[in-house]
């Protein structure tokens, strides 16, 4: 009885987190959609690009899960400047994006030594051709993934996103396209 008690305690307790969260994050789209805020201008400058979606938390992951591993989209954040959301392994993931004093981004928690960035488009760049992202949940490493592809913004009269199509394959081995050297780069959720 008393296992019982406390699994029951424990997903009750997981429920309303993610009941807290999702409301705070509607909240505060809907705050953003009507008062501009300091991140408002940065998110302007990135509404043409087509990993950027204005989107609250539960949609972003609905739409990079549609899309499969590697989907991802850049969205605003109700915690952080913007967060990047990544379909990998039949899990979303959200990576807090940063401004740090220097004027330069960065990916997750402040680390020493972390790697930085100039604009949000060198982020998205980088870990799509150069290195893949090292992924955490709870501190325990969970694997490793590219940025493949942005879901597709709304076309004007349709009726759901897309994901941009996977690439054509041309090498005669489909592995070799997904091996990467990756440098220490660690991200915390």
């Amino acid at each position: 009885m008393c296992t019982y008690l406390t699994l029951t305690g424990s997903l009750l307790r997981g429920i309303f987190r993610r009941i807290f969260n999702d409301l705070i994050d509607w909240i505060v789209f809907q705050r953003n959609s009507f008062c501009p805020t300091g991140n408002a201008t940065i998110e302007r400058n990135y509404e043409d690009r087509p990993w950027f979606h204005r989107v609250d938390r539960r949609r972003g992951q609905q739409l990079v899960e549609e899309g499969g591993n590697g989907c991802f989209l850049v969205r605003p954040s109700t915690k952080h400047m913007l967060t990047l959301s990544l379909w990998f392994n039949g899990r979303a993931y959200n990576i807090p994006i940063r401004r740090r004093d220097d004027a330069q981004y960065s990916l997750g928690t402040m680390k020493p030594n972390e790697r930085v960035f100039s604009d949000l488009d060198e982020i998205i760049d980088h870990y799509g051709s150069r290195e893949e992202l090292i992924l955490f949940s709870k501190g325990i490493t969970t694997g490793r993934c590219r940025l493949l592809r942005p879901v597709r913004k709304l076309e004007e009269g349709a009726g759901t996103y897309r994901s941009v199509p996977e690439p054509q394959d041309t090498t005669e081995d489909s592995e070799s396209m997904y091996i990467i050297p990756s440098e220490q780069c660690v991200i915390h959720m």
